[in-house]
């Protein structure tokens, strides 16, 4: 994983991209018309870089977007999505809600997110995260399975983003980007 502590100290003025380490398969890949770039420069975020991937639960496409430094989850409906520019809209009106259920501190960091105006795909750099997605994404179909709710609701949300993972040393997700977002 990358060091989110650097990360978060470096103060950038304007957040212009959000880069995204895909594990999308080749069909997904063109579907959605992503290209993805061998290599990605710093994050310009606090938040650091975003793993990607597809799956379906309940015979519905969903996108999980989840953080490199912190393993917050964000979930997407694939249904409408066909450019990386629709994917970044979705993306970033569910990552505002989830600021929002999460009741987090910084407010100064919403606007900036709000700023961001182009998406980067690349291949995937870390296993250990791909293998906490893949973990967050059985408990999503699980509860979408059994308790009968949307992937893409709040109440999904707020369970898959208390799941203590092994890659955070047990933490929670919504501890760590509060730790994170500290001014």
């Amino acid at each position: 994983m990358a060091d989110c502590s650097a990360i978060a100290e470096q103060e950038r003025t304007v957040i212009k991209r959000l880069y995204v380490r895909s594990a999308l398969h080749k069909k997904s890949q063109d579907r959605l018309k992503v290209k993805p770039f061998v290599t990605l420069p710093e994050p310009t975020t606090r938040l650091g870089n975003w793993y990607c991937n597809e799956f379906t639960a309940s015979r519905r496409k969903y996108l999980i977007f989840v953080n490199e430094c912190t393993l917050l989850p964000i979930v997407i409906s694939v249904k409408g999505l066909k450019t990386s520019g629709d994917i970044l809209e979705v993306f970033k009106q569910r990552l505002f809600k989830a600021f929002l259920l999460l009741n987090l501190p910084d407010k100064k960091f919403i606007p900036k997110l709000l700023e961001m105006d182009e998406v980067v795909f690349a291949k995937t750099a870390s296993r250990s995260v791909v293998g906490s997605m893949n973990d967050i994404i059985a408990q999503a179909k699980f509860s979408c399975d059994y308790h009968d709710i949307g992937v893409d609701s709040p109440a999904i949300f707020e369970s898959l983003s208390q799941i203590p993972l092994k890659a955070n040393g047990y933490k929670r997700s919504t501890e760590l980007v509060a730790e994170l977002l500290q001014p």
